[in-house]
């Protein structure tokens, strides 16, 4: 039997702190957010805040309809799980025995790499924005596939290194497609949506499709909001649609495949990421931790389980500002009190400043008075955590160690600050892998970047040799510069005048 019923509701101071924090979206012109909270089995509050629709005047409920982006990882992992229990692929297959459009790079790629995000493979989504796609064009497999199959490089060697990737779950729709016989929509609505009821869930594989209830997505525009919506059409990795209704039936009757989830890889350099097949799984105050958030166009979304205290969370928005994940574990803390500091160490003294991680070329900035960013709680011992997330920083000497909620240690290095801009790095320079043929030049003391489907740009100088290009870090080399980000390792670009 299915549960789903309002059987254990929250008091109303409880439900008062709640409203608190949405606060900021629970207006008429604005949009927000649906949550549901789940307790000891059954769904405690449900509510709405802001609106699906500015253009119609149409309010958020529980049963709006949300893009929730990478948050879908969760059910791509759950089929997978479910076609190896039923031997149709196995976790150790080699990717390409089904994708024969992954380059051969001398080394096997397993699916369960792919669930795991140790394959190595550089993020198709990366490369489709730097090959000129916006989130408002069409794209779809054949793009995704086109570009992957264009690289010539892996980030690291499959099995040795944890970065988090949306081609690993693409192509896991890809696989179970070419397993089946059946799109990665019909298999959910056979074995998890149908059976759960959650008969407001679907996948957005084609961008005309009409979902009914379904909220529209939107993003700051200085002051005000505009729509920001997506026409990609891969699946897999995001592109399942639905409702806080739907994921409270999810969070209480999936429990046999969230239990399947649960399950790591140990990587061949030592560490295991905590990232399992879908979902992360960690700690907050000694707590056990099963959460995935997504943001995608206008769209941020955050399921939290928390099943030590039989409290399990789901946030959607369609405001692009929001930050589910945060919303969610502060509806956490209003439930169950928020946590106790550890320690009141304090931060060593001159540690601002940007740090390198070198395989990478990754970045990570420490500023005491920073804006937007992830305060440092003391957890003792010269150890901090960063945000709300099981993320742990150390301080060293001119260095940090940060070790991950998903991925295992790693070491970034004090950056020398940034000089004034010259005219060393002027110059054309190429990547064919992209069909990137992109000009850097000076201007008024300010380096800028243009390409024909760049457009011109500036970039922000982050350290000596190193600058920002939309969040993404760009170092530069006698040879040409390295762009980098989390799921693009040292991608090369080659000086050729």
């Amino acid at each position: 039997m299915l549960a789903a019923a309002l059987l254990l509701a929250l008091n109303t101071a409880t439900k008062m702190k709640i409203d608190q924090v949405f606060a900021a979206y629970d207006k008429t012109n604005s949009p927000g957010c649906a949550i549901a909270v789940v307790r000891e089995g059954a769904i405690a509050y449900e509510r709405g805040y802001g609106m699906a629709s500015l253009e119609h005047d149409i309010a958020i409920t529980p049963s709006t309809v949300f893009d929730v982006a990478s948050t879908s990882k969760q059910f791509t992992g759950a089929v997978i799980m479910q076609l190896a229990g039923e031997g149709k692929v196995r976790l150790d297959d080699d990717i390409r025995k089904y994708v024969p459009e992954i380059p051969d790079y001398g080394v096997k790629i397993t699916i369960d790499n792919l669930l795991h995000h140790t394959s190595g493979l550089r993020d198709y989504t990366d490369l489709l924005g730097f090959y000129g796609y916006n989130s408002e064009d069409l794209t779809g497999e054949r793009e995704a596939l086109m570009l992957l199959s264009r690289q010539k490089k892996l980030n690291f060697a499959p099995g040795s290194e944890y970065s988090y990737s949306n081609s690993g779950y693409f192509l896991l729709s890809v696989i179970a497609k070419r397993a089946t016989g059946k799109s990665l929509r019909d298999l959910l609505r056979e074995r998890i949506f149908t059976p759960l009821a959650m008969t407001s869930s679907d996948v957005m594989d084609d961008h005309t499709r009409i979902l009914h209830a379904r909220a529209t997505g939107y993003s700051l525009h200085g002051d005000r909001w505009g729509v920001e919506m997506s026409d990609w059409e891969q699946t897999g990795d995001g592109a399942v649609n639905t409702s806080a209704d739907d994921l409270a039936k999810w969070m209480i009757n999936g429990s046999r495949w969230i239990e399947s989830l649960q399950t790591f890889e140990r990587l061949s350099t030592g560490g295991t990421p905590r990232y399992g097949a879908g979902l992360v799984v960690g700690t907050r105050a000694g707590h056990k931790l099963l959460w995935h958030n997504g943001a995608w166009a206008g769209y941020r979304s955050a399921v939290v389980m928390l099943p030590d205290d039989q409290l399990s969370l789901a946030v959607l928005c369609n405001a692009g500002n929001a930050n589910a994940a945060a919303l969610a574990l502060n509806i956490s803390d209003a439930i169950l009190g928020e946590p106790p500091p550890v320690s009141n160490e304090r931060i060593p003294a001159h540690i601002d400043g940007v740090y390198l991680h070198r395989e990478s070329g990754t970045t990570v900035r420490v500023e005491r008075s920073s804006v937007g960013g992830a305060p440092l709680y003391p957890l003792g011992d010269g150890k901090f955590q960063a945000g709300s997330a099981d993320r742990v920083v150390e301080f060293g000497d001119k260095a940090i160690d940060v070790t991950g909620d998903q991925g295992p240690r790693r070491h970034y290095v004090l950056m020398p600050p940034p000089k004034a801009v010259g005219n060393e790095f002027n110059g054309r320079y190429q990547n064919a892998e992209i069909s990137a043929d992109w000009t850097a030049f000076s201007r008024d003391k300010k380096l800028y970047l243009s390409g024909d489907r760049l457009g011109e740009v500036e970039l922000t100088p982050l350290y000596e040799n190193g600058f920002s290009l939309f969040g993404y870090v760009i170092e530069f080399t006698p040879d040409g510069f390295t762009l980098s980000s989390r799921g693009l390792w040292r991608f090369p670009f080659v000086r050729v005048k």
